[in-house]
């Protein structure tokens, strides 16, 4: 995957795998000479596998960061469902027709 991310949704349509959301990796943190990885925001990119070529590429991104929703599909196309983005919990749900 391009991105590193974090509690994201993923979903299938036609084919294609669609990694949605999710949080971006944060900055390094360094405690006694160690380095640990931390969680940066909510982000609202939408990338898309394709086994039969082994590629990943972008898809239009979601009006709304994020992070620790669901997502399903119907007749092709993907709903993006509730989540949050920081503090805030999101009741919302997007639609997308890819």
């Amino acid at each position: 995957m391009p991105t590193a991310k974090y509690r994201l949704a993923a979903v299938t349509v036609n084919g294609k795998i669609y990694a949605i959301g999710g949080e971006a990796a944060g900055p390094p943190l360094k405690v006694k000479g160690k380095i640990y990885a931390t969680i940066g925001p909510a982000v609202s990119t939408v990338e898309v596998y394709d086994p039969a070529t082994n590629t990943w590429s972008a898809a239009a991104p979601m009006p709304t960061a994020r992070s620790s929703l669901t997502a399903a599909t119907v007749k092709g196309k993907i709903y993006a469902i509730g989540g949050a983005n920081g503090s805030v919990y999101l009741n919302t749900v997007e639609v997308f027709p890819y």
